[in-house]
């Protein structure tokens, strides 16, 4: 009975540890926002922002959560040259990707930028 249990045992981490080398599994990193946004036009305390940004791989993910008006994003390669830029404006929580497979490796910004000068931004590396 232990010889079978130890043989299942080992069975089952060679199929996670095959499964975690293959890319089978895979995690998004958060990149750190830093800085302000706007503030809501009614009175409430500290507002979480209404958004999030992670890179998984070669994709990188906005997550919008609430209603953001007029932003656009901005993404800057370490050299501080703009590679890649859109304005949204969103009604619901939705989810946007931007595919980096065309970039070069590398260390790069995204800033999210609103009409009244406010910015938020973060630093991710591919």
């Amino acid at each position: 009975m232990k010889q079978h249990l130890l043989t299942l045992f080992f069975v089952v981490l060679s199929l996670f540890t095959s499964l975690n080398m293959f890319g089978a599994t895979t995690s998004s990193d958060a990149i750190d926002l830093k800085g302000r946004f706007p503030k809501p036009k009614t009175r409430s305390a500290d507002k979480p922002l209404p958004f999030e940004a992670s890179i998984n791989g070669s994709t990188l993910i906005i997550d919008f959560l609430s209603m953001v008006e007029n932003v656009t994003v901005n993404l800057y390669n370490l050299q501080g040259d703009l590679v890649y830029q859109f304005s949204i404006q969103i009604a619901t929580p939705q989810q946007t990707t931007i595919s980096m497979d065309n970039y070069p490796r590398g260390s790069y910004t995204i800033d999210f930028s609103y009409s009244d000068g406010e910015s938020v931004y973060g630093n991710f590396n591919l």
